[in-house]
């Protein structure tokens, strides 16, 4: 008799782990599709729901951490690498995940993290100024690289600092007394200077509606802290 309650209490074991997890699958994904259309995303974000066991938040409807990671974002001709969101106090009643009728997504608070290689930001200042300048990352500093598009056309090169201001990145020369030391007796002003040496980011319109905060850089990428609050990720309308 002790035996045959022992399996059961194995089988029932295995059934509510299977639950949870086919449960958590099922949350994921229509997640996943209600932030890809309401952000108009055009590929499917990778979204993990975190905390186990996970049945105990399907059936209260909110979720503690949900993250959402999405690849090869383009907003204004410049592409970001790779958007990672942590979203905080998510909510989505279970009656709409079981029916798949997930309209909205409220979203308490979510921290995120904006990576755009220096390949991707190369390519949207190509776009903008020619093949000119360039941008690269080391030591933890960003350097500004590239040849004076004005007689005496040498190349020039500084470390840069970076401004971040609303939407938008602005990449501007941390020094120009070496660079105008380079230039002196050429008749190029150090206004010219520094205007070649200053590059704006837009990065708007991102998903969530994240704000911008701060900006690291790494040797392959410039990685931007963003944050949003009291958010619902709702379709399009139309």
């Amino acid at each position: 008799m002790r035996k045959g309650w022992i399996i059961a209490v194995v089988i029932l074991v295995v059934v509510l782990i299977a639950a949870d997890r086919i449960s958590l699958l099922i949350a994921e994904s229509q997640i996943a599709d209600r932030v890809q259309k309401s952000q108009e995303l055009s590929s499917h974000p990778h979204v993990t729901i975190k905390g186990f066991p996970f049945l105990t938040q399907v059936l209260g409807g909110r979720y503690h951490e949900v993250d959402v990671s999405v690849r090869g974002i383009t907003r204004n001709s410049l592409t970001v690498d790779k958007l990672t969101v942590k979203a905080h106090g998510v909510s989505v009643p279970l009656s709409k995940v079981v029916s798949g009728s997930v309209s909205e997504v409220p979203v308490d608070h979510a921290e995120a993290v904006v990576s755009v290689g220096y390949a991707n930001l190369n390519a949207y200042i190509a776009g903008q100024l020619g093949e000119v300048l360039k941008v690269s990352g080391a030591n933890g500093k960003l350097r500004l690289t590239g040849t004076l598009p004005v007689p005496p056309r040498i190349s020039l090169s500084a470390d840069a600092t970076i401004d971040v201001a609303g939407s938008a990145i602005t990449l501007r020369p941390a020094a120009l007394s070496s660079v105008l030391a380079k230039l002196a007796g050429s008749g190029v002003s150090a206004g010219t200077v520094e205007k070649f040496l200053t590059v704006r980011l837009p990065i708007s319109q991102l998903p969530f509606g994240i704000s911008l905060r701060s900006a690291t850089v790494t040797p392959t990428a410039l990685v931007i802290a963003a944050s949003a609050s009291g958010l619902t990720l709702r379709a399009p309308s139309g």
